[in-house]
């Protein structure tokens, strides 16, 4: 039996989004403090695979659904002048879960990828002097995360749980004279995550030096560790619309992610006139390539690296009666470094070295205007060898990240209306323009083999123009 079928493809999308917060706090004296936030987001996208199999038409929807929840509690105490407790309670869950039906092959694919997070923090500060502030506390994190696939036909499935346990301890000092004009804090941070069986000390210093009167020098360093992270198994995933899966460090594929930061600057601050500048450096080892996303010949390596950060930021920020604008400029240098790949060094994928960024904000009476522009220049993307497109059903590249796409261009404005709707009820009304000009901004830029056999370039694109509103409510 000859089985004759139709190209599949889409209709009828539909895609929703909610999401919630509640925050409650309440004093009952003057020595306690109670406080509990709850935060629910999530959205849902669905659309239906259409295709012709034997003269039949048939439609099977597949749908992707995400969904965040967090929460706390929070209790302070203020045992006496000169030492107060907080304990801090908290959870966040995340999922994402997809179908994707494939009508021609009968298949349908199942996915989902959730992580969860329980905490309990306790801090003590300790004032010793007017001039001399301690903190010391610990905090204890588990996290948990299940990745599960599962396939009719053939069937296959699989799910795997992971769970890491973090204990630390912290603890701090912080001198300020009289006058504020010098600021120096002094902390130390120790790790032991179970999984590893590892203890990392994590040292953290910031100074601040008033001078002039007007002039401000700043200067910070850190050390900081992450045992989660975010990984591409493949690009269509999650029907390609969400194709990263959180994953926990294990000591055989994954290291943990360790950071380390330098950074100075000064700044002078005047009549509402503030201008800055900050230099820093940024050193962050334990990266994989698959959580990189790669779209090149790197796209299914899997091996571990780092990535180094050197830039400046510039900031001029003018305040008047009625009217705040502002002016940054930032340029950094991002390059990855792969023992493992060749070559070793190369642009970071999102080794974007130009950035400016310009806002206005407008009062009067209960309106409040805004406007904006966003300009970066392009991120980089990888080039084709056009004398040989492709090799043995492979794109034959050139050196990684060598070319970059056009600049980044977006200019927005909005505008907010606050008004009474009673004694205990304020309301907000406001009305937002995103890509006045409508421009069409490239994102990503990649190469791929299509159904012919011939190399296929793809562009995806940001909003265009897009209008939105918004109303809330506040009640006191």
């Amino acid at each position: 039996m000859v089985t004759t079928s139709e190209t599949e493809r889409s209709s009828d999308a539909n895609f929703t989004f909610y999401d919630t917060s509640l925050r409650f706090q309440f004093r009952p004296n003057k020595k306690n403090y109670i406080r509990a936030n709850l935060l629910v987001l999530g959205n849902r996208l669905e659309f239906l695979e259409n295709a012709v199999v034997d003269n039949v038409s048939l439609s099977r929807e597949s749908d992707l659904f995400q969904n965040n929840v967090s929460g706390g509690v929070f209790f302070g105490r203020k045992w006496s002048n000169q030492f107060d407790s907080d304990i801090q309670l908290y959870v966040s869950g995340y999922q994402v879960e997809s179908t994707n039906i494939d009508i021609l092959n009968n298949q349908a694919l199942q996915q989902e990828n959730s992580l969860s997070e329980v905490g309990f923090k306790l801090k003590n500060t300790i004032q010793f002097s007017t001039l001399l502030k301690g903190i010391i506390g610990y905090q204890l994190n588990e996290t948990g995360i299940t990745n599960s696939e599962k396939i009719n036909n053939p069937f296959f499935e699989r799910t795997e749980k992971q769970v890491i346990r973090t204990n630390s301890l912290f603890s701090e000092l912080n001198f300020s004279n009289k006058n504020n004009q010098t600021n120096f804090n002094l902390g130390l941070r120790a790790n032991h995550y179970s999984k590893f069986n590892e203890i990392r000390l994590e040292p953290r210093f910031s100074f601040s030096q008033r001078f002039l009167d007007y002039f401000t020098f700043d200067m910070l360093g850190e050390l900081k560790s992450q045992s989660t992270s975010q990984i591409i198994d493949f690009q269509d995933d999650f029907l390609g619309v969400e194709n990263r899966r959180w994953v926990l460090s294990n000591p055989e594929a994954i290291p943990i992610i360790k950071s380390a930061q330098i950074s100075s600057g000064l700044s002078y601050n005047q009549k509402g006139l503030l201008i800055s500048a900050d230099l820093y450096l940024k050193d962050v080892k334990g990266i994989t390539t698959q959580s990189q996303g790669f779209q090149n010949q790197f796209q299914n390596n899997k091996t571990h690296g780092s990535y180094f950060i050197k830039g400046v930021d510039i900031l001029v920020n003018k305040q008047f009666k009625k009217l705040k604008t502002w002016l940054s400029y930032s340029y950094a240098q991002n390059t990855y470094t792969f023992e493992n790949l060749q070559p070793q060094k190369f642009p970071n994928n999102i080794d974007i070295r130009h950035t400016l960024t310009y806002g206005i904000n407008y009062s009067w009476k209960s309106f409040k205007l805004s406007g904006g522009l966003n300009w970066h220049s392009g991120k980089p993307t990888t080039s084709v060898n056009l004398d040989n497109q492709i090799t043995i059903d492979q794109i034959t590249y050139n050196r990684p990240n060598n070319a970059h796409v056009d600049d980044y261009l977006r200019v927005d404005a909005s505008c907010l209306y606050n008004f009474s709707l009673g004694k205990n009820i304020r309301a907000v009304a406001g009305i937002s323009l995103w890509n006045i000009f409508n421009k069409r901004n490239i994102l990503t830029n990649f190469f791929r083999i299509n159904h012919n056999d011939n190399l296929e370039e793809v562009n995806e694109y940001s909003l265009r123009f897009t209008p939105n509103a918004t109303f809330r409510l506040f009640f006191n």
